[in-house]
């Protein structure tokens, strides 16, 4: 049987974009850290408050009376100043050796599971039976204290079941795993729990696999996202037909909630490519109508070629309008190696994916070897449903077998990532073998500008970092506490006390030194620039000014849009892929393919511009869909806008909202009308689009506030 480093939360959906990136804010370590203590074995975040899992950590709440490996959980909370601040250190209420407090834990909201899956003792700390596991709640109050509300174990007490190996919590609902709980006589088949909060947490139901045997590991790992959960079965060796057996291929299961506290099994899934060893669902997360298994065993790459032992992948499953889950995509590391256990943990939330291999050895640009260093891996969902590569992430002050990303977390545009094996403090001293620790990042979008400056004789940058004393383009990096730096392009010029003739070709426009901006081409203008007594840097410029420019207007007849340039060069982008280049399309002439915004870049007399966006709509719509006619009125308006379809709409159309810097700031799901009010009421005044999405066809229409 495996270990599990994992803990695993629903949290809120977001929007991925390709200029974020996530960056390391701040490095966490227990407050009384010692030696194997494994402080981040387990992490989980909900808003402003996490809790780390530290289940070999040794003494009690003030750091006194030792009891070997009875484990800890400690609570932090993030200031107004965005700075983490352990709040709460929690133990078992009556420690024991070896109990593991703090294997898994969860948090959202207000409360808080934590695992305890080696304890023996039942709720009343009696009644002994060996390893029957057991879990604690806890709940923060109005005055911010965290207290325990009851500690709970299953309805069916095992001997080694391990309760409380996995558990996850999601607003009222908690799931707890028992992966080795004997089941009639098959040993180690496993059983799940499910309580929910109505002034406490009662078990509400007990569910097994419909197909369970001997060695599955039923509960391995488990998630909940609302009414619904996935459930892992790493060791479970048959397909979903109950045939073609291989040893711990693994497999997955879909349980849905009836509203009253009951849990059924939908679906049995396995991945698309099984084989033995794989230990698909070893790790599994659910999100909304997406979830992510990992196979940390699994050989292959996504064509299934390619073996590199354990290298490990994941696999995207994506639930449909009927409420069938299909396998999307398959995901491994861009680059692999043997033993990464890519997968170890995962972790996802809307259209992100995080994944870890803990034993993987290389930075982010695959040098720098480090052993067992350990990196993770974020995967964003485009706007065409594909799970991209995004962005590797490792620790600031990775070492040897740190194992960082043994456990993760995302919710919004946060994560923790826990090094359970770490040995230093957050200012890299103090060093305490395997106390462990943890990290955040923190998504953002780095921001650049471009500024035109002119000095006498020298310049010192934004930043601080360099003093020019010649007239270039130069750019400065301004980093702030979040690592989301601010990029400056500098337009400098450098005055001297000098006459002499600046010849210049410009593009379009040129600002000159006197903070003109010309349009045309000049060659007789003589300028006196004074840069004050105080520096004696007046300088006579002849300008000899060049302006070429670049014919960007296009003509849309019907889908096909046309150039207007002659004899340009031509690119053809997509604007709503972040002006991304279509491959193949250099043609004065392009015809759009599918719905959407388009834009072509010209190169022209040496320059090089972009036209305005155009919007195409209505490819591969039927003209008889009652979508085909769209009425969006009044328009402009003061912020109700009324859409009206052709006819009454009897299946599913998403409808979005986006600010013209792309951010979206309402979605609708729409069926069986004909008529829908979007209220922007609250809205300041400006331009924002409609998307209209159905069959995978996006309508884009320009709503204006006044």
């Amino acid at each position: 049987m495996k270990q599990l480093f994992l803990c695993i939360l629903f949290s809120s959906v977001i929007m991925s974009a390709s200029a974020q990136s996530y960056n390391e804010i701040v490095k966490i370590v227990a407050s009384d850290r010692q030696v194997n203590d494994l402080f981040g074995y387990s992490v989980s975040v909900s808003g402003n408050y996490a809790v780390v899992g530290a289940y070999r950590y040794d003494y009690d709440v003030n750091g006194i009376n030792y009891i070997q490996d009875a484990g800890a959980a400690y609570i932090f909370e993030k200031d107004v100043n965005g700075n983490w601040v352990e709040v709460k250190k929690i133990t078992q209420t009556v420690r024991r050796a070896n109990a593991g407090f703090g294997f898994s834990v969860s948090i959202s909201g207000d409360n808080v599971i934590i695992g305890c899956y080696r304890d023996s003792y039942d709720d009343t700390e009696s009644n002994s039976v060996t390893n029957a596991g057991s879990a604690y709640f806890y709940q923060r109050n109005v005055s911010g204290d965290w207290n325990l509300i009851r500690k709970v174990v299953p309805s069916v007490r095992v001997e080694n079941s391990y309760f409380g190996r996995s558990a996850c919590i999601s607003g009222n609902y908690a799931i707890i795993g028992a992966p080795l709980e004997q089941v009639g006589t098959k040993t180690e088949a496993g059983a799940v729990y499910f309580f929910k909060l109505a002034g406490t947490w009662n078990e509400t139901d007990r569910v097994l696999s419909s197909d369970l045997t001997t060695g599955d590991e039923f509960g391995i790992s488990v998630s909940i996202s609302g009414d619904q959960a996935v459930i892992g079965a790493e060791a479970q060796g048959r397909d979903v037909g109950g045939s073609n057996f291989m040893s711990a291929a693994g497999a997955a299961y879909f349980f849905i909630n009836d509203g009253v506290g009951n849990w059924s099994q939908v679906q049995k899934v396995v991945a698309s490519d099984r084989a033995s060893l794989d230990w698909f669902g070893y790790t599994s997360d659910i999100s909304g109508d997406y979830a992510i298994i990992g196979a940390n065993g699994e050989d292959h790459d996504v064509s299934g070629g390619n073996t590199k032992a354990e290298s490990g992948s994941a696999y995207i499953f994506e639930k449909s309008g009927t409420g069938v889950w299909s396998q999307v995509q398959k995901i491994t590391a861009p680059v692999r190696a043997e033993n990464d256990q890519f997968s170890y943990s995962v972790s996802i939330s809307g259209n992100t994916a995080l994944i870890g291999a803990p034993v993987e050895d290389h930075n982010v640009t695959e040098g720098d070897s480090v052993s067992n260093a350990g990196s993770a891996y974020l995967f964003n969902r485009s706007g065409t449903g594909v799970w991209n590569f995004s962005q590797k992430i490792v620790a600031s002050d990775r070492a040897i077998a740190d194992q960082f990303a043994s456990s993760s977390c995302i919710d919004g545009d946060q994560l923790i990532i826990g090094a359970p094996t770490e040995d230093e403090d957050p200012f890299g001293s103090n060093t305490v073998n395997g106390a462990g620790s943890a990290y955040f990042f923190k998504s953002c979008f780095p921001s650049a500008s471009t500024i035109s400056v002119t000095s006498c004789e020298s310049y010192v940058s934004p930043g601080g970092n360099y003093t020019w004393t010649a007239s270039n383009t130069y750019m400065d990096t301004i980093p702030n506490v979040s690592g989301c730096d601010s990029v400056i392009t500098i337009n400098l010029v450098i005055n001297h006390t000098a006459t002499g003739t600046d010849a210049i070709t410009a593009c379009n426009s040129y600002l000159w030194i006197d903070g003109i901006t010309y349009t045309e081409s000049n060659n007789t203008a003589t300028y006196t620039i004074a840069n004050g007594a105080a520096n004696g840097c007046d300088s006579i410029v002849t300008l000899d000014l060049t302006v070429n420019s670049v014919d960007v207007s296009i003509t849309n007849d019907d889908g096909s849009i046309t150039a207007n340039a002659e004899g340009a060069t031509y690119q053809w982008l997509n604007c709503d892929d972040n002006f991304a280049v279509i491959t193949g399309e250099t043609n004065q002439q392009f015809v759009a393919s599918s719905n959407g915004n388009y834009a072509v870049e010209i190169t022209q007399n040496f320059c090089t511009d972009t036209s305005v966006c155009v919007n195409i709509s209505g490819v591969g719509i039927d003209k008889n869909d009652p979508v085909s006619e769209i009425l969006i009125y009044p328009n402009p308006c003061t912020g109700f806008f009324t859409v009206e379809f052709e006819n009454i709409i009897n299946y599913p159309v998403d409808l979005s909202v986006t600010d013209i810097a792309g951010n979206i700031i309402g979605k609708w799901d729409v069926n069986d009308c004909q008529y829908f009010v979007i209220d922007l009421f609250d809205k300041a005044k400006g331009v924002y689009f409609l998307n209209i999405s159905i069959n995978g066809e996006i309508i884009t229409r320009k709503l204006i506030i006044q």
